[in-house]
């Protein structure tokens, strides 16, 4: 028994495991403004379905945003509609730098959306 045990983990040490990669997307919609997002998804294709598919839901227009990679996206949205995104490794740099994004198209900006993958 003893013997199973050092082979485990002589093999993990040698053989470590590979970073699993999570995807996220946030969709828009600039006709009714709704912002829906996907987090913890196995591809890009199916994180940006699962946006999208949400985003349907309440009406046409809807199209991805940004995409983002064992990391954090955001969406600042404002009043006429204009938005800014952005990604980052935490949820409050990538909020923050949507909003800068934002506010050089748009007046009224506010964050809508902040999620992070994985």
């Amino acid at each position: 028994m003893h013997r199973i045990v050092l082979a485990a983990g002589l093999a993990a040490a040698l053989f470590p495991a590979v970073a699993h990669a999570d995807y996220g997307a946030i969709a828009f919609s600039q006709q009714t403004g709704a912002v829906t997002y996907s987090y913890s998804a196995g591809s890009k294709g199916s994180a940006d379905s699962a946006a999208l598919k949400r985003c349907r839901r309440y009406g046409g227009g809807c199209f991805i945003a940004i995409r983002f990679r064992n990391a954090c996206g955001a969406i600042a949205v404002g009043s006429e509609w204009g938005y800014g995104i952005s990604w980052a490794d935490n949820r409050e740099d990538a909020g923050w730098q949507a909003m800068s994004n934002c506010n050089e198209h748009d007046d009224g900006c506010e964050i809508r959306q902040r999620v992070c993958s994985g």
